[in-house]
């Protein structure tokens, strides 16, 4: 999946660039304040000071060696259809790896210390079928161990899907970047172990991801019916934000990246489609908001009041909370700030679609203090942000000149022919070898034509009188 350019990219940059800046800036005073500098009012130099380091020593080399490894890959020309089969396994293999480990860590997380505090916030539905467990004869399951299982279920079936979705909405690099992060970053250890009920709505999240993905899918390909789908697609949309307020960010993707999808069949009709999906999300909510008026006979400004009711201005100090976790969210911040030098070239412009997106969870986050599943959710959106930074210092566009040097059917002829400018190439399986032996020049067929062309009025040929001053030597 691509996504075009335009013209207001470069204000989503500018935005990105600013609240990044800042976010660097806070996390650099709490990691300064971790390692006992004090450096109080120079926050922003130090920031500035790593922004440098990051951009020298982390952004350019990774760029320079993702351009030599491009070459490479350009001059051995293997068989794409063989690769391709090859990753798909390897792909496999590594899921099959990453759910074994998640599991294993959980468990360990499950029965290591920390137990005393678990579960202190069960929900009612979990205490009720753990009731009804012990009622069939399961003496053995508690509340709490039926909570963690269920964490444990969720959380395992909310990464397979995220591999699934971020496969589908960016690149292969992207999807493994992020289960990785997600298997190893202690937030979602801890709400396994704590029961907590994170990990449900983050596999709800990550569905509503899954399900943008096969609607942009669906869309770029040719010959099929799409509107069907973006209007169920607005509808959960709806329904799911009306549910929970923190997702939100994923209108705003499944909007922005209909508006942004860079496909020759949809090149006319996507503010269509992106209306279309508008209208649908916004009859999803208005539907649920009538349906509370006639079942519990509210008025519709407390129902919007209720359900807006998470977002309030309670928390002054989200800076500061954020600041806290600076230990575990500086390396995203780092990798998240490379997207600042490669957002212009990076390959497929993936990121852009998740600008929206991320400023959404931020500021949902100051507003509720980054706690509880918000928290999960923002930490996801940081580790996305995080894996577009490597990905465009990883994978640069081809500017110009590649892409008419690609587009030479000279060059075609030179690869055709075994050669590509002036070194030999390795002959992909079933193509003959170059001969090396000096042979002639193959002959050109030479085309026979006219000096000149007569004119139209001397076109005869034939002779149809004969008069007697003809000079003619008849027998």
């Amino acid at each position: 999946m691509e996504y075009g350019r335009y013209k207001w990219n470069c204000f989503l940059w500018a935005v990105y660039t600013i609240l990044l800046s800042v976010c660097l800036t806070v996390q650099t005073g709490a990691v300064c304040r971790m390692l006992g500098i004090s450096v109080y009012g120079y926050y922003p130099v130090a920031a500035a000071v790593c922004a440098v380091f990051l951009f020298l020593m982390i952004f350019m080399p990774i760029r320079f060696l993702a351009s030599r490894r491009k070459g490479k890959k350009d001059l051995r020309d293997q068989d794409r259809r063989s690769a391709e089969r090859k990753t798909e396994l390897w792909e496999c293999l590594f899921m099959l790896f990453v759910l074994a480990a998640a599991l294993a860590l959980r468990l360990m997380f499950m029965t290591g210390s920390g137990q005393q505090t678990a579960g202190e916030n069960l929900s009612e539905a979990v205490r009720v079928c753990a009731f009804i467990l012990s009622q069939t004869g399961q003496t053995s399951v508690t509340p709490l161990g039926l909570a963690m299982v269920l964490e444990l279920v969720t959380q395992v079936a909310g990464m397979t899907m995220l591999y699934m979705a971020m496969r589908i909405l960016s690149c292969r690099m992207q999807a493994v970047w992020t289960v990785l992060w997600v298997c190893l970053l202690p937030s979602y250890l801890y709400a396994c172990r704590d029961a907590r009920g994170e990990s449900f709505y983050f596999m709800m999240y990550v569905f509503l991801l899954l399900q943008t993905g096969f609607l942009f899918r669906q869309l770029a390909r040719p010959k099929i019916a799409a509107w069907p789908l973006v209007l169920v697609s607005g509808l959960i949309s709806g329904a799911a934000v009306f549910w929970e307020i923190r997702f939100l960010p994923v209108f705003f993707l499944a909007f922005f990246g209909i508006l942004q999808l860079k496909s020759r069949v949809m090149k006319n009709s996507r503010a269509a489609a992106a209306g279309l999906y508008l209208g649908a999300f916004l009859c999803g909510y208005a539907l649920l908001v009538s349906l509370l008026y006639f079942l519990q006979n509210q008025n519709y400004l407390d129902i919007l009041c209720s359900r807006m009711g998470v977002l309030s201005l309670a928390a002054p100090d989200s800076l500061i909370g954020l600041a806290v976790e600076g230990a575990e969210l500086m390396p995203l911040v780092c990798f998240a700030f490379l997207y600042v030098f490669g957002f212009f070239r990076q390959k497929g412009n993936y990121g852009t679609v998740w600008i929206l997106p991320f400023v959404c969870h931020f500021v949902m986050g100051l507003l509720t203090g980054f706690t509880g599943h918000g928290w999960s959710l923002l930490m996801l959106a940081w580790i996305i942000m995080g894996g577009m930074g490597l990905h465009s210092a990883c994978s640069p566009e081809c500017d110009n000149k590649e892409k008419a040097k690609q587009k030479n059917p000279a060059a075609v002829a030179g690869m055709s022919s075994g050669t590509q400018n002036g070194e030999p190439m390795k002959p992909r399986s079933g193509e003959p070898i170059p001969n090396p032996l000096p042979v002639p020049k193959k002959n050109s067929r030479k085309v026979m034509n006219y000096a000149f062309e007569p004119e139209e009025s001397r076109m005869c040929f034939d002779i149809d009188t004969v008069k007697e001053d003809d000079d003619f030597e008849l027998q």
